[in-house]
């Protein structure tokens, strides 16, 4: 009984968080990544500098310090530009422990890397229909005069989009329909930033919707993507990215499978045929520590660079001009170990079992085994089907209303920079 009752007491102190919040993004200095650490929930942040210890000259992961502390598995969206000054300018969108989406805007100075934090924003106090607390974010940042967009699950599971622009309108404005349909699901929520915004989303059917940007500013819903013959795809939990090619023709969408390996998918042809292609050469793509795993991925005109974790280190797989380069590990060896996420845990029911050493090791490890694998379903089906949010609490006191605050980082003086680093 007594092993029974610390058993217990252990399970009930494990936090179960929906993923591990990640983001990147590229400048003309090199990528910026950051994460959010599931234990202390703080964000650390690595820059390709090419002064830093990382391979490729990334800078250690150090700690962003943040006014506003983030919520436990908040989503993470970023996005970055090059100032006149040479240095990096960044904005990291964030959930705050209060439910509201949060604008932290940095500084990093080149070659150091080191980002100082220039302001903390709530850019969501003219929403109406309430945040979902455990919504994924996407964000784009796009010319001087169109700004940035940041989307997000509403408490109703639908997809919302705040914008600010800049020099003129200096407030970040009230939520803009994108994908209504039947209370998506909350995973895979992504943008591709090009010039004809496409966003995808998945819906309570658990496949792909997407809607496109109008010259109206509204967003119009496009074709939907059926996933029940997309290659080893769980729609409830899962990290979509989606980028465009040049001539706007080429949409392809990446995600990481149930076999932990990275799948794409392309059309050309307005969604009616999709080429599907797993990339299951684990020097290209090591295997990722978990099925469905979380990634980033930052991209230029021609490269896209992905970012996840294999062997609990940060590795960096390539794609340039259509072409997989081989992967690195930022901060250590590229582990292509088969371990999986569930195997560790039956390690460590083994472990808690002959540790307690009550001779009842068998039971104790099924049990373990049996309760965090219904902890963990319950929890993606929560995730899928949750359609109202808990009361939003009062704004954390430290939150600063976007509304009141003139805003000067999109002025005349980046706007070459901005289209500089996404192209005409």
């Amino acid at each position: 009984m007594y092993a029974l009752l610390v058993f217990l007491w252990l399970t009930t102190c494990i936090r179960l968080i929906a993923s591990q919040a990640l983001t990147a993004w590229h400048t003309s200095v090199g990528d910026q990544v950051v994460y959010q650490n599931a234990s202390s929930t703080d964000l650390l942040y690595t820059i390709a500098t090419g002064t830093g210890p990382g391979f490729g000259g990334f800078t250690a992961w150090t700690k962003l310090s943040l006014t506003v502390p983030p919520r436990n598995g908040t989503g993470l969206a970023g996005t970055g530009y090059t100032g006149g000054d040479g240095n990096l300018y960044g904005q990291v969108f964030y959930i705050s422990s209060t439910g509201s989406i949060i604008e932290a805007i940095i500084k990093c100075t080149i070659p150091s890397g080191e980002c100082i934090l220039q302001g903390s924003y709530t850019i969501s106090g003219s929403v109406t229909t309430g945040i979902n607390p455990d919504t994924r974010l996407a964000a784009t940042i796009r010319s001087a005069n169109d700004g940035y967009r940041v989307f997000y699950h509403d408490t109703a599971g639908k997809v919302q989009q705040i914008r600010y622009s800049g020099p003129l309108n200096i407030t970040w404005s009230h939520e803009i329909p994108v994908l209504d349909g039947n209370q998506p699901s909350l995973a895979g929520l992504t943008t591709d930033g090009s010039e004809n915004l496409t966003t995808y989303a998945i819906d309570s059917s658990l496949n792909i919707i997407s809607a496109q940007l109008m010259n109206n500013g509204s967003f119009q819903q496009s074709t939907t993507l059926a996933t029940q013959n997309v290659p080893a795809f769980n729609g409830t939990s899962i990290t979509l990215a989606s980028t465009v090619s040049s001539n706007n023709v080429t949409k392809t969408l990446f995600y990481i499978n149930t076999n932990r390996m990275l799948q794409q998918l392309s059309t050309d042809n307005d969604w009616e045929a999709w080429t599907f292609v797993t990339l299951n050469n684990t020097e290209l793509f090591p295997l990722a520590d978990q099925p469905n795993a979380p990634f980033a991925m930052a991209s230029s005109d021609t490269v896209s660079s992905f970012y996840y974790f294999s062997g609990r280190s940060l590795v960096k797989a390539t794609l340039d001009n259509g072409k997989w380069q081989k992967a690195v590990s930022i901060f250590g060896k590229v582990s292509n170990s088969t371990t999986t996420e569930a195997s560790k845990g039956s390690n460590m029911a083994a472990k808690l079992g002959a540790g307690l050493g009550f001779g009842i090791g068998a039971p104790l490890i099924a049990a373990f085994v049996a309760l965090s694998y219904v902890f963990w379903t319950r929890r993606q089906d929560i995730l899928r089907k949750r359609s109202m949010a808990p009361p939003v609490p009062e704004k954390d006191a430290l939150e600063v209303d976007a509304l009141t605050v003139v805003r000067h980082e999109l002025g005349p003086e980046v706007k070459y920079e901005l289209y500089d680093e996404r192209g005409p």
